[in-house]
């Protein structure tokens, strides 16, 4: 079988490469959709750009949702915020929600990482989002007592 796959890479989005998928089992080069998923959070999690760009190279779809969470929420929450800018670069959606519904500005803000919620905040992340508990980024923030956060 045959499919095609848009890769995304910054604003063009007009890419398009053709694969072989072999019954719907691999991925990218012979490689299962599950070594994929398990390499692009590997990846997202130690900040490995060279690896992400390669992911992307191949046009693995690094914005997809894998264990239940994306790899920009997975960069976030190991305080990667080259790799997280890396990832907003090449298509990550700035307000993609993970299964409990937290937003990357839920997960900075839940963890301290300043400087990532100031990427975020200046991509246009909606603060208003409520994750599964009803909370908001800010009332993440509130509670972890992260002032820094607080007074952005």
């Amino acid at each position: 079988l045959q499919r095609r796959v848009s890769v995304s890479c910054g604003s063009d989005t007009e890419i398009e490469e053709t694969q072989q998928d072999v019954a719907g089992s691999s991925g990218t080069n012979g490689v299962t959709s599950q070594e994929c998923a398990e390499n692009v959070l590997k990846a997202a999690a130690s900040g490995d750009i060279a690896e992400l760009s390669r992911l992307v190279a191949q046009g693995v779809d690094i914005h997809s949702t894998f264990h239940k969470t994306t790899a920009l929420h997975t960069a976030i929450k190991n305080n990667q915020g080259v790799a997280a800018e890396f990832l907003l670069l090449n298509g990550s959606k700035v307000n993609s929600l993970d299964d409990s519904m937290n937003s990357p500005l839920h997960i900075a803000s839940a963890n301290a990482h300043t400087l990532i919620v100031c990427q975020l905040m200046k991509r246009g992340a909606d603060q208003h989002l409520k994750n599964s508990n009803g909370e908001t980024a800010l009332d993440l923030a509130v509670e972890g007592k992260h002032a820094d956060i607080v007074t952005l």
